[in-house]
């Protein structure tokens, strides 16, 4: 293999190696286990054989055609970084998965997902140019979805919900930023803009992309969505939300700063590029102080471990980007804060990718997550117990361990700034910052504490024992770095940090002193130490007066403000919406009077004018008006018929696709007795709905009832006698499915069928009495009146005659039919066989998307409830009326994605 075919190996072998997984698992767990392990091992060897070709000197570039344009792919110095860590926290958290993943189900969804997200990451760190950066940004968000909401709990979907719409938002205002550096003549992630371009355009270019990439950071103010996702997925997989996958965001805001927006040349004071990218880098300096400031404010005051880790990953982002902009700020003389920042980024997915999955060993263990019900765990799990202490030492600062390097290294760079600016300002976010460190210091000396070290407050801690092996073996894989960088940077800074600053042409000689004179002198020990001992004194203060149970008033937070919007633009529409139906009619004489004031005011400026222009336009208008007036009232006639014929086209266009999707794409459950009513619901929902058409063209044929007084409107009628006939039917679809359900419980795919060919012969007369009560009580459901006992009424005979027919089915003997004729034909069922054939042919993993995608797209959504009564798995329930909702729009974002480049590619293509 080529090197440069590396980097197409790299990005796109997860891709293809999740097709397999689902396959795997159906076969054997094992199998499937060995292979995600297989591929995320090699993914970390060809990772390693890719930085050590790049600190040899080598630059990898590779592409691959893409319609009218191409992907393309480049290995730099801190893209081998990136892809080195990450694809290292992959292994780790895959190897955690196998253990931690045998209680959670859904387990082929979970490791297939996790392989396109690890290709998808590897694919953002390796782009070369934006396009190819953005694709795999909006891939790696939209897949992401799916760890979130795995769970499939309420707080999981509601989580996910916010995660998919800050994705959707976020990947717009990148797509603009980046539509706009392509318009300005750049889109290198290797070559900056040229210094000719407008200020206002390059500002607003910076500003939509720092957003875009902030929102996968995690950075103030497009935060609040990472404290509710990352703490509801499963533990490896919050290992990859917050030790990897944010690093999306930061090293998207990395290239901003350092590549894209970084003046090329001499720095000149008078150049407005040298200006704007020293303004560039005071403002995400200044994001990164208040983002890692309010992180460990929130993060103080939380009770569940896991939610006060992601407060902790918005703050440690915090500090990765001070140091980036820090950098930025200080261009030529920035090498030691922007190598600290990415240092960290290095650091923090290594420590708090072993806290989330330590929190995750507690959690299966102990059966809970809140730090004040738990104790005294170092005695019952002393392994995990000194794994999370290393990563605690390592994230709070302390000397010898990783966090102790990169965070002096980005308050050395603070420093610097203040030193050459002499702002005042920037003294402060040098003040914020130590503050920010004692922060961090009490909130894991109260994780450590409450947890481990402190009496047990669990009601059987005997029951406690130490988490399985491999969870233990994968943590202890990311602990040894985070000692080893602690006591030897220079194996990444001399390697890959440095060579990759001095590659872009910026001085490293503040690196080379920094490891000279200030790694682990008695300054930052001693300051390391005082800063942990305050940290220790906010501890005690903050539990002796029970400072950290006090919580800020929820108006103060951005996600207040965000839910009132929705639910103010909700109800609006809501409102709007109801008075469309009732206000045609105003709307429309609004209309006519504005046209006529129009018209009277070009009457009047014609004849104060003198001129023909006002005449002339006072016909026009006055064409207008008679026009719309005309056709005003056959136009809505024309639209509601319209819109009538496009529902019911629709509804005989979902049902046809439904019988597919059950026969074919979907497949059937194993035993023959489900298989038999999984098809059986699809001819008793077909007649469900072949009822409620029949009576609304029935109603639409026949007047009013006489002797009814003032009959209501024709519409209202027909949609009364439609909400009935959808009452009734829906009922009745409920009780036969009851019934046959309980026949094949009792009786097996036999009973069921031969009490689904008696109940096929009632039909036609159930059907006639659900016209006919709905015909006739439509009148009195339009007026308003009770009419409760009448539907309940017509319901009972009907309910009682097919119960009583599936009950002589239930007690005569099961026969055996010589003949294969019937006295009425059944409608046709898809063969189980031929089912299972196709489930088979296809690949798991897009089997699974194509199984969302489709069932939303086919199922009546008041229908969905009655559907899952065949399930018998409750997660599945659950899972699937939670995805339900949102597999539809996870679909049109990709499509629109898709379409918006297409035409991106095609214009740039054209243009060239």
């Amino acid at each position: 293999m080529s090197r440069d075919a590396l980097l197409l190996v790299l990005v796109f072998g997860p891709f293809l190696a999740a097709l397999a997984v689902p396959w795997l698992g159906r076969r054997s767990e094992r199998w499937r286990d060995g292979w995600v392990m297989l591929v995320t091992t090699a993914s970390v060897a060809g990772a390693a054989r890719l930085a050590a070709l790049v600190a040899a000197g080598a630059r990898l570039e590779a592409g691959l055609p893409l319609l009218v344009g191409r992907l393309e792919f480049a290995a730099d110095h801190f893209s081998a970084l990136f892809a080195l860590f990450c694809s290292f926290l992959w292994c780790c958290a895959t190897l955690y998965s196998l253990a931690y993943m045998k209680t959670q189900r859904a387990r082929d969804r979970y490791h297939a997902a996790s392989l396109v997200v690890l290709g998808a990451m590897l694919g953002v760190v390796l782009a070369a140019d934006l396009v190819t950066l953005f694709l795999f940004f909006e891939t790696l968000g939209l897949v992401a979805f799916l760890l979130v909401v795995h769970t499939g709990t309420p707080e999981a979907r509601q989580a996910a919900i916010q995660y998919f719409w800050m994705t959707i938002l976020g990947g717009i205002a990148l797509l603009a930023g980046i539509m706009l550096v392509y318009d300005l003549g750049g889109g290198s992630l290797s070559a900056p803009l040229a210094g000719d371009v407008s200020p206002v355009h390059r500002a607003a270019a910076a500003a939509l992309m720092v957003l875009g990439f902030g929102v996968k950071a995690g950075m103030v103010p497009v935060h609040f969505w990472l404290p509710n996702a990352h703490p509801v997925a499963p533990s490896p997989a919050s290992a990859l939300l917050s030790g990897a996958m944010i690093k999306a965001g930061a090293y998207g805001i990395f290239r901003c700063v350092s590549a894209v927006f970084q003046p090329s040349g001499v720095a000149d004071p008078g150049d407005s590029a040298w200006a704007f990218a020293v303004e560039l880098g005071l403002i995400v300096t200044w994001l990164g102080i208040i983002t890692m400031a309010l992180g460990v404010l929130f993060a103080l005051g939380q009770s569940n471990a896991k939610r006060m880790l992601a407060y902790h990953s918005i703050s440690q982002m915090g500090f990765i980007l001070a140091g980036l902009g820090a950098g930025g700020y200080l261009l030529g003389e920035g090498a030691l804060g922007t190598a600290g920042g990415l240092l960290h980024a290095v650091n923090h997915a290594l420590f708090k990718a072993c806290l989330f999955l330590g929190a995750g060993a507690v959690a299966l263990r102990a059966g809970s997550l809140d730090m004040y019900a738990l104790g005294g765990l170092w005695r019952r799990m002393p392994v995990t117990f000194a794994l999370m202490l290393v990563a605690a030492a390592g994230i709070t600062g302390l000397p010898w361990f990783n966090g102790f390097v990169s965070k002096s290294m980005i308050h050395h760079a603070l420093e610097a700034a203040h030193a050459a600016s002499g702002t005042g300002s920037l003294k402060l976010a040098e003040r914020i910052f130590v503050l920010t460190a004692v922060g961090t210091s009490a909130s894991f000396i109260k994780l450590i504490g409450l947890i481990f070290l402190r009496r047990s407050r669990l009601e059987t801690p005997e029951s406690v024992r130490e988490a399985p092996a491999a969870m233990l073996v994968a943590m202890g894989l990311l602990c040894v770095p985070v000692i080893v960088l602690g006591w030897r940077p220079e194996l990444l800074l001399g390697t890959l940090l440095a060579p990759g600053l001095a590659a872009t042409g910026v001085p490293v000689d503040g690196i080379g002193y920094y490891l000279g004179h200030y790694f682990l002198s008695a300054g930052d020990i001693g300051m390391s130490l005082v800063i942990f001992a305050l940290g220790g004194v906010v501890f005690a203060v903050g539990m002796r007066y029970g400072l950290f149970h006090l919580h800020l008033p929820a108006w103060l937070g951005i996600d207040y403000w965000l839910r009132r919007a929705g639910r103010a633009t909700a109800a609006a529409f809501e409102q709007g919406a109801t008075g469309m139906r009732g206000a045609r009619g105003e709307h429309g004489a609004q209309f006519l009077g504005a046209l006529r004031g129009v018209s009277r005011g070009y009457h009047r400026a014609g004849q104060q004018g003198g001129g023909a222009l006002g005449e002339l336009l006072l016909l026009v208008f006055q064409g207008i008006t008679f026009l719309y007036g005309q056709v005003q009232q056959r136009v809505a006639w024309l639209l509601r018929a319209v819109r009538r014929r496009f529902l019911l086209g629709m509804g005989e266009a979902g049902l046809a696709r439904r019988q597919l999707v059950e026969s074919v794409l979907v497949g059937q459950p194993g035993s023959p007795a489900q298989s038999f009513l999984e098809a059986a619901w699809g001819a008793l929902e077909q007649d469900r709905h072949a009822t409620v058409r029949a009576v609304l063209a029935k109603a639409a044929e026949t007047p009013a009832p006489a002797g009814t007084g003032a009959a209501a409107p024709a519409e209202g009628r027909i949609e009364a006698a439609r909400a009935l006939a959808g009452l009734m039917s829906g009922t009745v679809f409920e009780a036969r499915l009851e019934g046959l359900s309980e026949l094949a419980r009792s009786g097996g795919a036999t009973a069921a069928r031969e009490g689904f060919a008696a109940l096929h012969r009632e039909l036609q007369a159930t059907r006639a009495a659900i016209g006919a009560a709905a015909l006739q009580l439509a009148e009195a459901r339009a007026s308003g009146e009770d009419i409760v006992r009448e539907v309940a009424a017509v319901l009972q005979p009907v309910l009682a005659r097919e119960a009583g027919v599936l009950a002589a089915t239930a007690t005569a003997k099961p026969t055996v039919p010589t003949t294969p004729e019937r006295e009425v034909p059944l409608p046709p069922l898809a063969p189980p066989r031929q089912a299972r054939r196709w489930r088979n042919a296809f690949g798991a993993w897009l089997r699974d998307m194509a199984r969302l995608a489709i069932a939303e797209l086919r199922q009546n959504p008041s229908s969905w409830p009655r559907s899952e009564a065949l399930d018998t798995e409750p997660g599945m329930v659950a899972a699937r009326r939670g995805i339900q909702r949102y597999a539809r729009d996870v679909a049109l974002n990709v499509v629109a994605i898709f379409l918006v480049l297409s035409l991106l590619m095609a214009a740039l293509w054209l243009g060239g």
